[in-house]
């Protein structure tokens, strides 16, 4: 099985490429006591894992430089679902213009219909603090456990 933190950069590049992750995306995978996530200046595309930082699940950095400013927003996840291995934070551009646009989203690919029912964030601001991190993801209403 290959290591957690190369498959997280793996990750990251195969998501740029589908233009699912810029500049301001991340991934991360969980790892003894906490989880390795790309860091705040990293390039996505170019990701190896000695860049990668190790992030404990109260969010603060074990090992390494900066974490993303919604290092909180993977934190939650982990610390509410111990079966997550993994998390990705996209920021396509297709997807802002989506929500800007105020509509509904809904799948247009059969693949779609496996997400469908995923909460979306209401709020413009990011994931970028404990509270905000624990009031997301939603733990009962539609997308509950769905993140």
């Amino acid at each position: 099985m290959q290591d957690p933190a190369a498959q997280v950069c793996d990750a990251l590049r195969f998501l740029v490429r589908a233009g699912v992750v810029d500049y301001n995306g991340h991934a991360s995978a969980r790892v003894d006591g906490g989880f390795v996530i790309n860091t705040a200046a990293s390039n996505p595309a170019a990701m190896t894992p000695a860049m990668l930082c190790r992030v404990g699940l109260d969010g603060a950095v074990i090992q390494g430089d900066r974490p993303p400013n919604e290092v909180h927003l993977h934190a939650e996840i982990y610390r509410a679902r111990p079966d997550v291995q993994a998390v990705v934070h996209g920021h396509p551009v297709w997807l802002g213009t989506l929500t800007a646009a105020g509509g509904q989203l809904m799948p247009v690919l059969p693949q779609g219909v496996l997400v469908a029912d995923l909460a979306v964030y209401p709020h413009a601001h990011s994931i970028s603090t404990p509270d905000r991190g624990l009031r997301w993801p939603p733990r009962s209403g539609p997308g509950a456990g769905r993140c």
